[in-house]
């Protein structure tokens, strides 16, 4: 009889426990599966990370690049007019003599 009591007790007692099992085991499946997802997140970051840090220093340097030419230009500019005005005073300290030697 006592033993039949036990038996009882024992059945009731799964019967309780496994809803809690299952509901444990899905929370489990879920850690596993959500586990996983970040690890990808977490590397799918770091790749991302990694260009962006390669895209910045391209960026960095074409805008350096850029600058030392458009620097270039403006001294090469800036040398031509400064040529074009000595000409341009030369000729008229010329045609300015010749004026004088006609007169």
């Amino acid at each position: 009889r006592q033993q039949e009591r036990l038996e009882n007790l024992n059945d009731q007692l799964k019967k309780i426990e496994d809803p809690q099992r299952h509901s444990i085991e899905q929370l489990r499946l879920e850690i596993h599966r959500v586990d996983k997802e970040l690890s990808e997140s977490r590397r799918d970051a770091a790749t991302a990370k990694a260009k962006l840090e390669e895209c910045t220093e391209t960026v960095e340097r074409k805008t350096d690049e850029k600058q030392s030419a458009g620097d270039q230009l403006y001294t090469m500019l800036l040398d031509s007019e400064e040529g074009r005005l000595g000409k341009l005073e030369e000729i008229e300290k010329r045609f300015a003599a010749l004026r004088q030697g006609l007169k």
